[in-house]
């Protein structure tokens, strides 16, 4: 039913020229794409399947595209193209409409994540897909008809707000992720997705004198344990890592309890008091569940590692691998890995040889812990 009714309000988005366009505008396109075929597409696939369906374009501008992107294709393989033009001249007839994948802020998902060596994940090799609730949450005020009327929320019983809550605040397994981007300037920085902007709104959550803060308090109360608790948080890089921690409190960092890090930290990052903040900030951290990811070149050049490294297994540890221990290089992560009731190390880095050694004897501690509890 939901494809049908798309078919018929899919034409209103494109009254326009495209170059006036919204992100949102397009974010929509994107989902309503994925839900009208039904299955995962490649993003070319979703922008030819943009341009051939709206009556505003035709199969010409279709064929037309094409071209563009083969003469340009051409032209790279003719002269060994490297894959970083930033003079390629190319108009596309959606303006921004990679740049607006990128943001990730529409409820689409990648199909496959699971090769955790590669450094960045090239966005037009992967397939997207989107679950039919979270593509009617997206589009609804287009798909449901006005509410009329209010209700007091915080009347309503506790079970029944949770649920609401849950509702809203509980995304795919897939997590929330605070990802890198590239800029114009060909710089990478960090990009505040929606839940990054939540975590900057709910610490402008002050007690006052003012009226409704009582209820406002309840609700953030009530809110913030299912959504950080019941969420998975991955971080792109320890520095991201370090800056989120510096926007939330200690009380509502202690409720996350799925953490994700991808342990990237370039040499411009690793400042003289990079490792330090982040020894002091993940104190914070009390999560059940952690994840750390780990490419096989991550701190090979602060460990003073020569050449390039090969794989875990097979390569030896740098000679400076003691700079890791302590204070000054990892050892919060470390306590924080030990402490947790379910631990993965992914990559093929020395570091994960590094951190499973550290982390090995918490391993054997819970699980003797659980025979114990087991033969109670």
């Amino acid at each position: 039913m939901m494809p049908l009714l798309l078919l018929h309000w899919k034409a209103t988005l494109l009254r326009s020229e495209p170059s006036q366009l919204l992100p949102t505008a397009l974010f929509k396109l994107i989902v309503m794409m994925l839900v009208i075929d039904g299955s995962p597409m490649y993003l070319e696939d979703v922008e030819t399947q943009i341009l051939s369906t709206f009556n505003y374009y035709n199969w010409e501008t279709v064929r037309a595209q094409a071209r563009r992107r083969c003469t340009v294709a051409e032209y790279n393989r003719n002269r060994d193209y490297d894959g970083d033009n930033d003079d390629d001249d190319e108009t596309e007839v959606l303006p921004d409409f990679y740049d607006a994948v990128e943001e990730f802020e529409h409820p689409s998902c990648i199909g496959n994540l699971k090769d955790y060596s590669k450094r960045r994940v090239n966005l037009e090799f992967h397939t997207f897909s989107i679950t039919t609730g979270a593509a009617r949450l997206y589009l609804r005020n287009r798909l449901e008809p006005a509410r009329k009327g209010v209700f007091h929320f915080m009347k309503l019983p506790a079970e029944l707000r949770e649920k609401i809550c849950r509702m809203l605040l509980i995304y795919p397994k897939s997590g929330l992720v605070l990802a890198r981007t590239k800029s114009t300037s060909g710089t990478v920085t960090g990009k505040c997705t929606d839940w990054a902007s939540l975590l900057l709104m709910i610490r402008r959550i002050r007690i006052t004198e003012q009226p409704g803060n009582a209820l406002k308090t309840t609700i953030r109360h009530e809110a913030l344990p299912i959504f950080y608790g019941h969420n998975s948080f991955h971080f792109d890089s320890l520095p991201l890592l370090i800056r989120a921690l510096q926007v939330i409190t200690e009380e509502t960092a202690q409720q996350i309890q799925d953490l994700r890090i991808d342990m990237e930290c370039r040499d411009s990052d690793l400042h003289k008091n990079a490792l330090q903040e982040l020894n002091k900030s993940i104190v914070k951290l009390s999560p059940k569940k952690l994840t750390l990811i780990v490419c096989r070149d991550y701190f090979w050049d602060f460990c003073d590692g020569e050449g390039y490294p090969s794989k875990w297994k097979t390569s030896p540890a740098p000679a400076g691998v003691h700079k890791l221990d302590g204070s000054n290089g990892l050892g919060g992560l470390v306590t924080l890995a030990k402490s947790v009731d379910h631990l993965q190390i992914f990559g093929d880095g020395f570091l994960r040889a590094w951190l499973e050694e550290r982390t090995k004897k918490a391993e054997m501690g819970q699980l003797a812990k659980a025979v114990i509890t087991e033969n109670a």
